[in-house]
């Protein structure tokens, strides 16, 4: 439709401008010559068509290039005279119109420009008028193609020329040649000269005919295997697609068990709900401090929602005991952080979690378990947990003593810095106000409570007496 609206645009100007025609006799000849080629216009693997209609048009422009009503007519002529021999819809006949009278057009003006410039209706004016008029009749026919097919088939334009057109430059340069001597041919030997010129340009078409016939069959081949490939692509990227998002779920899922577990040990042996919030709350703020990235870091920070999920495979007999533990129980006790990093072994998107799962019980000074790590040879994520596990135990009610105020408690971590804590860690943590440590500790309150409302406010309750009777007797 652009096509079409630009043309009777430019044509319509043209005419109006330019309303003359130089010689009438010369216009029906090369009309129906033009008419005659794109009679026999050649199918370019069934996305365009290619004709030697160029030629006579080219000559015709370099002949009535002055008046440009006469190339308006001949491309309309020949649209249409070809158009209804080769059974074209009127659509796609309008269409070829378009195309063709901005291609003469622009043929007409770049040819009559090379003809100023050498001057006189020489030979070498019209060999070089018809090569840069030519290149430009192809340059315009050839992209407004190539864009159509582009809008039908839902590739870009440039990919149709490049894969389909593209070929066709030396060919069309060529025709563009020819219709330059054709012109100066009739110029000079009238109809003889201008019939005589057919020839050439025939045996220039039948050369692309045979190039087209003998490729043919192996570029719809190919274009039929590219197509299938696409498409078995897109059906890839959806069965990709439910895959991810089953996994999405899976995980999900994963991670919702793993949660109720920590939730449930947290319930049975913090006697205070929330512990793994608060952790993971005074974590992101240490984390700030000491690399606003890894703040970020889920991996990192479900490890220290997850990190003492291991103590569901601790009896609650040792779990639960209220005096201290004998030797045989401590044993027992230390091994939740092996059984906590077994239970997420499964889920691959949680091993940024494992760290601190397994190492949470380590120390600085090596005395920690399970392995007894040792300074910076404990991963630095363990590190940081142990700090604000101890401050959350230091600032947290239990049943055998009240909380430690907060500044007593950061004196506690300063004092223990460098045996039992990394003392960079130590010295980052005291860096936070009490004050934002006292509004985390708030959040996670309200949190709390947010929660137990959408529960109905049993669940939470039920659990919390039922363990502290536990825990009393």
């Amino acid at each position: 439709s652009a096509a079409v609206i630009l043309a009777l645009l430019i044509g319509g100007s043209s005419v109006l401008l330019e309303p003359g025609i130089r010689e009438p006799g010369e216009l029906l000849l090369f009309a129906l010559i033009a008419v005659a080629a794109e009679w026999f216009a050649e199918s370019i693997y069934g996305r365009a068509n290619s004709s030697w209609a160029a030629v006579p048009l080219v000559a015709l422009a370099m002949l009535e290039g002055s008046t440009p009503t006469a190339l308006v007519l001949a491309a309309a002529a020949t649209a249409v005279g070809g158009g209804v021999l080769r059974g074209l819809r009127g659509r796609q006949m309008l269409f070829n119109g378009a195309v063709l009278m901005l291609a003469t057009l622009a043929a007409g003006a770049s040819a009559q420009q090379v003809v100023a410039v050498v001057g006189g209706p020489e030979l070498l004016a019209f060999f070089l008028g018809g090569l840069v008029g030519g290149t430009a009749f192809f340059a315009i026919d050839t992209w407004l193609v190539a864009t159509a097919v582009g809008l039908v088939t839902g590739s870009s334009a440039f990919d149709v020329w490049r894969e389909d057109l593209a070929w066709l430059v030396p060919h069309q340069v060529g025709m563009g040649v020819l219709g330059g001597i054709m012109g100066y041919a009739h110029l000079t030997l009238d109809v003889t000269g201008t019939l005589v010129l057919i020839l050439p340009a025939l045996g220039l078409h039948f050369a692309q005919r045979q190039f087209v016939s003998r490729t043919r069959d192996h570029v719809v081949r190919l274009r039929t295997l590219n197509d299938d490939l696409q498409h078995a692509n897109r059906r890839v990227g959806k069965v990709n697609e439910r895959l991810t998002d089953a996994l999405e779920q899976v995980n999900n899922g994963y991670l919702v068990t793993v949660e109720s577990l920590a939730s449930a040990v947290d319930a049975k042996d913090s006697y205070t709900g929330s512990h793994i919030d608060r952790v993971e709350a005074f974590g992101r703020r240490l984390l700030e401090v000491l690399d606003p990235e890894l703040s970020h870091d889920e991996a990192l920070l479900w490890g220290f929602r997850l990190h003492d999920v291991g103590k569901i495979g601790v009896p609650d007999s040792v779990l639960l005991k209220p005096g201290p533990l004998d030797d045989h129980e401590w044993e027992i006790m230390k091994r939740h952080p092996e059984i906590g990093a077994q239970i997420v072994q499964a889920a691959p998107f949680l091993q940024g979690a494992r760290d601190v799962i397994l190492h949470h019980h380590e120390r600085w000074d090596g005395r920690g378990y399970p392995f007894g790590l040792r300074g910076s040879a404990i991963p630095f994520s363990a590190r940081v947990f142990g700090c604000i596990d101890a401050f959350d135990a230091m600032t947290s009610d239990r049943p055998y003593r009240k909380a430690m105020p907060v500044d007593r408690a950061m004196q506690e971590l300063l004092r223990h810095a460098g045996t039992q804590f990394d003392p960079e860690v130590i010295e980052a943590f005291v860096q936070i106000e009490a004050e934002e440590l006292e509004r985390a500790r708030v959040e996670v309150q309200q949190a709390r409570g947010a929660r137990r409302a959408r529960a109905g406010g049993l669940l939470i309750p039920i659990a919390s007496e039922t363990f502290e009777a536990v825990g009393q007797g």
